[in-house]
Order: C-alpha cells, then sequence, then structure tokens
C-alpha cells in the first residue's frame, strides 16, 4: 500500500512540473528569432548567438559569454533554440529558495561564476537535454564547443579510526579538449584544504539509504584562499591521477555503499582569477564522478 501511496505522489509531482512548465515555459510569449545555428532567448528579448558566444562546456553544463550579462535584469523565462526548433525551455530561478525549480532545467537568478558564464542546472534527468545532439553539432560546426573535464574515481578505501572514519581516494582527471588546463591539485593545494574545497566524497549505504560525509570537524580558515599556486596544468589529450585523503568522515557502519565526488575548479573564487593564463586557460566548472559497490567493513 505505501509503494502504491508513493508512486501515486511521485507521479502528481511530475505532472504538475510538466504542466507547470508548459504553462510557463510558452513558447508563444518568446520572441523566438529564426536563425540557422545555435541561440539562447530570453523572453525579454534578449538573445544570445555565436557573436555572443565564447563557448560552451558540454562537461560542466556553462555558457562562457564574450560580455557580461545581468541575469537579474532579464524576464523568467528562456528558449534555447538550434535554428528554428527549440530543444529545450527553461527558468530563471530565485537562488534564495528552498523549492526544487518549476521546470527541469534552470539557471539561478545569480551567477556564482560571475557574469560572464552561464551555469545552467537540471535536476530530472530524463529531461535534460542540455547536451542534446542538435546543440552539440551545433555549437561545433561553429567552434564554440568544449568537452572539458572528465573525471574517474580508481579506488576508494574506508576505514575505521574510533568515532570516525577515514577515506582514501584515488581518482583519473582527463582533458579532453585541444588547449591546455589548469586544474586544481589535491598535493599542491594539500589534502584538507582540498577536500574542504571540493566538498569531499559523499557515501550512501545502498541498503539503509544513509548518508556519510566530511564533518568539518577541523578549524581550517584559509581553505578556501586559492591562488595559482594551488593549480597544475593538464595538457590538451592527457591525464593525470591524484590521490587524497581524508580522516573527517562521519562514521560508516559495515555495509555496501555509493560514493560520489564532485571535482571542481574555481566555483565562487572565479571572478578573482584572469581565467586566460600563460600556457593554458583555468578550467572551470564542476564534474560529478561515481562509483558502486564500495564495501566498508
Amino acid at each position: 500500500m505505501k509503494k502504491i501511496v508513493l508512486s501515486l505522489i511521485i507521479s502528481s509531482v511530475c505532472l504538475f512540473l510538466l504542466f507547470g512548465c508548459n504553462e510557463l515555459l510558452n513558447n508563444d510569449n518568446l520572441n523566438l528569432k529564426s536563425d540557422t545555428g545555435f541561440s539562447f532567448v530570453f523572453s525579454d528579448g534578449t538573445q544570445l548567438t555565436k557573436n555572443n558566444i565564447q563557448y560552451y562546456d558540454s562537461s560542466s553544463h556553462l555558457l562562457f559569454l564574450k560580455e557580461e550579462l545581468d541575469l537579474t535584469k532579464v524576464t523568467s523565462t528562456f528558449a534555447v533554440l538550434v535554428g528554428n526548433d527549440t530543444i529545450y525551455n527553461g527558468i530563471i530561478f530565485p537562488s534564495v529558495l528552498s523549492s526544487l525549480p518549476q521546470a527541469p532545467i534552470y539557471i539561478s537568478d545569480y551567477s556564482l561564476y560571475g557574469p560572464k558564464i552561464i551555469q545552467i542546472g537540471c535536476h530530472i534527468d530524463s529531461l535534460d537535454f542540455r547536451n542534446d545532439e542538435r546543440i552539440i553539432n551545433a555549437l561545433q560546426s561553429e567552434n564554440l564547443l568544449h568537452h572539458g573535464l572528465q573525471v574517474t574515481i580508481n579506488n576508494i578505501e574506508v576505514s575505521s579510526v574510533g568515532d570516525h572514519s577515514a577515506v582514501d581516494c584515488s581518482i583519473t582527471v582527463k582533458n579532453n579538449d585541444p588547449i591546455n588546463y589548469y586544474i586544481l591539485d589535491p598535493v599542491k593545494m594539500g589534502g584538507l584544504n582540498f577536500n574542504y574545497f571540493t566538498g569531499g566524497i559523499h557515501f550512501v549505504n545502498t541498503e539503509t539509504g544513509t548518508g556519510s560525509f566530511i564533518r568539518w570537524s577541523v578549524s581550517n580558515p584559509h581553505w578556501e584562499n586559492i591562488t595559482m599556486g594551488d593549480f597544475s596544468i593538464l595538457k590538451s589529450g592527457e591525464q593525470v591521477e591524484y590521490t587524497f585523503q581524508s580522516s573527517d568522515y562521519y562514521k560508516m557502519e559495515p555495509g555496501i555503499y555509493r560514493a560520489v565526488f564532485g571535482f571542481c575548479g574555481t566555483k565562487h573564487r572565479t571572478p578573482d582569477f584572469e581565467l586566460n593564463q600563460q600556457g593554458g586557460r583555468i578550467w572551470v566548472g564542476a564534474v560529478v564522478a561515481t562509483v558502486d559497490n564500495v564495501v566498508v567493513n
């Protein structure tokens, strides 16, 4: 009976989101212009095309602009088109709200990365069209597409340390683009700073649903004061393996876990940096790596 009720609730929520989105994102209210390529159109008439875009990073879903855009001055809906075809619609969602956006795809009404970078989010995987093949092909044909980074978790070991747990993790970071990237280096940053800046690894017990994550129990007032000395260059097409540790996790009971790790760039510190550096460019964004069947004894 509980499963039936839960299914009805989930179905109702999905229907609310879909019908709500159709009402909010009626294309008749958008001033859509025909174009042979990729375009990003806001409902107040603001339009971004190849003339306004530096590139789109398909790994982090960030759209880099040539000029600043104040998202607080554009209206609440947008559409992404290739030619005359609308690939997806979305809304600008107030970041102060704790509820889910009323559309699957959204832009927060503030810019975490600064006014020249648009972060496009999605909270329903089955309705995620941010990397639709038509978008990728259109951007690639205009030389406006980057593929960014790919991160893989190689190995995770969890050990018990009194009333908490310690984690050793090995990851591989690959540069999928024809340019060199400056990426955060856990060796240069130090394990404590790296874990705190990235948020560490989140564990979920696949049987009980219980989560475990970093406790933030160690006083470290300098963890977010990153400098160029915290970066290393990852050359085009190459990959690097990093190992980092932390003994600051909440206690994990024996069981089978799923581990989720988000490797990130400069995050909220992005506006403090000149992204174009000698010999490469600072990589901006976040990519998620997951691994299942992590055994905790």
